[in-house]
């Protein structure tokens, strides 16, 4: 989701004054996960955590405001918290895309990097916007030659906001560059040229001319 979007920006700030005003308005699952992902977005996770709590009043039963209680203790690197939440869910985490992510952002910190690819994969395969998974994906990957730290989880999903567009000029070069890499098709490398840094398609540009591949 952009938060340029007006229609985010007001319901946020209609919250926001709400609280001010010391009032509890009605809002539904919807509005409280776009609320809570708009701070989690923009890394304001002490209002993160402030949304979930109100979330969780109005709705207790939510499964939503649950998982984000886990996101929130990965983005602040409580992993002890996280694994124990993750565990209570353990049934469901198979079949949640956000929760496969979570498990997979675990997995990664703890150096797990092939278990947390097969998590990634499956996510990818069960989600809607699968370009968020494949920037996860990717980062995943790029772990894996020690390029990035495990907390890639934070840096990445924080929705499209280091994408870069690539020049028409290079796209099809970094086309060929992708699918060598990853051994993508055609299709999915053209995903995953939308989302990739201009730094991310040199370290793997320097990957393939050292002979390395995924």
């Amino acid at each position: 989701m952009r938060f340029e979007d007006r229609e985010v920006h007001s319901l946020v700030q209609s919250y926001e004054r709400a609280l001010e005003n010391d009032r509890q308005p009605y809002y539904d699952v919807e509005d409280l996960e776009t609320i809570v992902n708009y701070y989690y977005d923009t890394g304001s996770f002490e209002q993160m955590a402030a949304a979930i709590k109100f979330s969780i009043l109005l709705h207790p039963n939510s499964l939503v405001f649950k998982i984000k209680e886990i996101q929130l203790d990965l983005a602040t690197k409580d992993f002890t918290k996280a694994q124990a939440k993750l565990q209570q869910m353990e049934g469901l985490s198979d079949h949640h895309v956000e929760l496969l992510i979570a498990r997979a952002t675990l997995f990664m910190h703890q150096g797990k990097t092939e278990r947390a690819l097969e998590l990634l994969d499956s996510a990818l395969q069960r989600a809607e916007d699968q370009e968020e998974i494949l920037q996860q994906i990717i980062d995943a990957h790029l772990a894996q030659g020690a390029y990035l730290q495990y907390d890639f989880f934070l840096n990445s999903v924080r929705k499209k906001k280091r994408f870069s567009p690539w020049l028409r000029k290079d796209k099809i070069k970094n086309l060929d560059v992708v699918k060598q890499y990853y051994g993508y098709s055609n299709e999915k490398a053209t995903q995953v040229l939308r989302i990739l840094t201009s730094e991310q398609i040199a370290f793997i540009r320097s990957k393939l001319e050292i002979g390395g591949k995924r």
